[in-house]
This record gives structure tokens, C-alpha cells and sequence, in this order.
């Protein structure tokens, strides 16, 4: 028994898993821990107005990833015997991403004028640049991700201590906004300079060949995690326009409180990756699968259990409704794997890369119309939280017949 933990301790994929749910952990916990202080602070109206900000700006951040991570990744695993992969890789991801920067946040500029935007939607801009130098795929593939776990850990640590001394009343949103954008930047940095001189990488000449051939391999990725994430951030912004930033804030407390043990589901796959990607079969996908069935219903159990009392605590006696849909979202954890499993371990190794973004296509159509359909018998949260549900199980069911099919053709 003893020596089976200590093997498992040991293993590459368990450590590398570890730390990025570590990494995660550390994102999630710090919001968790200065909840009580700036919903206080604040008040729901406002703190609703920060996390509408920085949802609009997340957009941007998901167009300047452009997803390359899992492209790249995939790269580097085929090529590891060649020396001047990995700066290569590197090269290109960051070269990519400044020229996609660049023009997004011309485009901002622009949005920013003509509509008028209060100067917290500028502070919130900050996330899109740390995107840029984001080395978290790098780090995943040289399975040393306890180095941006350390850094990060560092400067969340001294933001919410900052927090905790700074934000007193409703008038210091912008402060907020501005101090956990710079802890995101400044541990982005931080990591983007170690690997460089840890790993001796260097940054080539600009080669628009091989950007050009990075954008078409990244293509199908970038409007899957689009989609998906246009989706997701959409509930966020529905709430906001349709209920009210105060429903806004119910809603991201609610989402907090199912991130917690999702944390845990959600590196799973991508732990699993480098490790199988090239050597996945039908008995180990199946292992796969029924783990991570039994893992989410524990996950979903937790939720259940532990949910109201921390609503309660969080939201500062404001925010109770958050419980029930923290346990209608938790649902989603299962649908999150089984949905992973199959396009990390069937559409990718067989170059289905086209039905990653056609099945978030079909989640994301459903997930609107159903909304819309439901908003009009009862304009409430809970209206849209059902219908990401309902999609979610409309997204499986795709991905689920189009495996089949696969598995069939061998």
C-alpha cells in the first residue's frame, strides 16, 4: 500500500496534476478569502460592476490565447529530440499574441470613446496583457508546474493583503480592479523570466510562416474555447443587462463556490495529456471515463453539503441565493470530464481538431435558444443557469455519438 502512494507521489502526471490544480486552487481561495471584506466594502452593485469589467475584457483575453496552448504542447511533444524546439515554440506563441494584443486593444481604444466606458473598464484591460506572456502551456509540458505555483502564490499573498488594508468603501472599486490585475501581471512576469533563463530559451526573429502555420493548427481550438467561453461569459453578461448587477454578484459568488471542487476536475484531462496523447487506447480510455464519473458525483456531493454555509459566510449574510445554483452548476462537473476525456483522448489523437469547435458551436446554439426560450416564461438566474445545464448535457450527447463513430471506423 505504502509503496503504491509512494509510486503515485512519485509519478510525473500526479505532480504535474497537483500543481496546476494548486496553481487554480490559489486563483479560486484568494477570492474566497477577501469575499466577506469586499462585498462589505463594496456593496453587490458595485463588486457587480467589477465583475462585469473584467468579463468584457476576458473576451479580449480569450482572443489574444488564440489557442495555442494545446497545439503547441502537442508540438513540442512530437519534436522533444529537437534542440531548438522548445525557443521556437515559445517564439512563435509570443510573437503571435503581441500582434493580436496589438490590434485588440486598438479596438478597445475605440470601444472605450465611443461609448464612454468608466476608466475601471481600462484598469480591467490589464488581464489581456498578462495573456501575452502567459507561460502556463510551457510549464504544463515540462511538468514543472510548482514554479508558477510558488510565484504565484507569492503575489496573491501580497494582494490580499493590500486588499484587506486598502478597500474600506464603495469608492475604491478601480482600486480593487486595479491591484488583482497587477497580481496577475506581475506573476505572469515573473514566470515568463524564469523559464527563459531556467530553460535557456531564446526568442527568435519573427517568422510569419510560422505564425501563419500556428494560427491555422490553432483555428479550430481558438473557436472551440471561444465558444465555449463566449458561453459561459454570456451568462455573466445576461444576468448583468437583464437582472442587475446585483443579481451579477449572487451569480459570481454561486460560481465561486462550485469552483471549488471543480478546481480539482478541471486539470484532470490536461494532466493526462502529455502522458497518453500519443498512446491512448479503448480499456484505458474507459478507466478514464468511469473514474472521472465517480469523481464528479462526489464533487457534486460536496457542493451539496458544504455549499450553504459558505454562502452565507462569504456573502456576508447578503448573497444566500447563491447556494441553490452553486448546486444546479456543480452538476456541470461531470459533463466538464466526460467531455474532456473525450476530446483530449478521441478528437485529438485522431486530428478531429474540427469537432472540438462544432461541438461547442451546437452547446453554445442550444445553451442561447434555450435561454431565450426560458427568459420569457421567467426572467430570473435561475432561468439561465438551467439552460447551461441543459446544453452542457446536449454538448455530451455530440461528443459522445461522434466517438462512437470514430471508435467504429478503426
Amino acid at each position: 500500500m505504502m509503496k503504491n502512494i509512494s509510486r503515485l507521489i512519485n509519478n510525473d502526471v500526479f505532480v504535474n496534476y497537483s500543481f496546476m490544480t494548486i496553481l487554480q486552487a490559489i486563483n479560486a481561495f484568494i477570492y474566497l478569502l477577501v469575499y466577506p471584506v469586499v462585498i462589505t466594502a463594496l456593496g453587490t452593485t458595485q463588486y457587480g460592476h467589477y465583475i462585469f469589467a473584467t468579463t468584457i475584457c476576458l473576451y479580449f483575453s480569450l482572443v489574444i490565447q488564440y489557442g495555442f496552448d494545446l497545439p503547441s504542447i502537442k508540438y513540442l511533444a512530437d519534436n522533444k529530440l529537437i534542440k531548438e524546439t522548445e525557443s521556437e515554440a515559445v517564439s512563435n506563441v509570443v510573437y503571435s499574441r503581441v500582434i493580436i494584443f496589438s490590434l485588440s486593444f486598438l479596438l478597445f481604444l475605440i470601444l472605450y470613446e465611443v461609448l464612454d466606458l468608466d476608466p475601471l473598464y481600462l484598469i480591467c484591460f490589464l488581464t489581456p496583457l498578462s495573456a501575452v506572456f502567459n507561460l502556463n502551456w510551457f510549464y504544463q509540458y515540462k511538468q514543472n508546474m510548482k514554479v508558477t505555483v510558488l510565484i504565484d502564490l507569492i503575489s496573491k499573498a501580497v494582494v490580499m493583503l493590500a486588499i484587506y488594508l486598502t478597500i474600506t468603501n464603495e469608492g475604491d472599486t478601480r482600486r480593487l480592479a486595479f491591484l488583482m490585475n497587477m497580481s496577475n501581471i506581475s506573476s505572469v512576469c515573473m514566470s515568463f523570466i524564469f523559464a527563459i533563463f531556467s530553460y535557456k530559451l531564446k526568442i527568435k526573429p519573427l517568422s510569419f510562416t510560422k505564425i501563419k502555420k500556428l494560427f491555422i493548427i490553432s483555428t479550430p481550438f481558438f473557436f472551440s474555447s471561444g465558444i465555449n467561453t463566449f458561453k459561459q461569459k454570456s451568462i455573466e453578461i445576461m444576468i448583468g443587462v437583464g437582472v442587475g448587477f446585483d443579481g451579477l454578484a449572487i451569480y459570481d459568488l454561486a460560481n465561486k463556490i462550485y469552483s471549488i471542487p471543480a478546481l480539482f476536475a478541471t486539470n484532470i484531462n490536461a494532466a493526462l495529456l502529455p502522458r497518453f496523447i500519443s498512446s491512448i487506447t479503448k480499456s484505458i480510455f474507459k478507466k478514464i471515463v468511469l473514474y472521472e464519473t465517480a469523481f464528479s458525483f462526489l464533487m457534486i456531493a460536496v457542493v451539496y453539503s458544504l455549499g450553504d454555509e459558505l454562502a452565507r459566510y462569504l456573502g456576508a449574510g447578503e448573497l444566500n441565493a447563491a447556494y441553490e445554483l452553486s448546486v444546479l452548476l456543480s452538476v456541470n462537473i461531470f459533463n466538464f470530464l466526460v467531455v474532456g476525456s473525450i476530446i483530449y483522448f478521441i478528437f485529438m489523437p485522431h486530428g478531429r481538431a474540427k469537432l472540438i469547435a462544432y461541438n461547442q458551436l451546437i452547446a453554445t446554439i442550444s445553451f442561447m435558444s434555450m435561454s431565450l426560450i426560458m427568459l420569457l416564461y421567467n426572467k430570473s438566474i435561475y432561468s439561465i443557469v438551467i439552460s447551461l445545464i441543459l446544453s452542457g448535457f446536449v454538448e455530451l450527447l455530440f461528443c459522445c455519438y461522434q466517438a462512437r463513430k470514430i471508435w467504429w471506423s478503426k
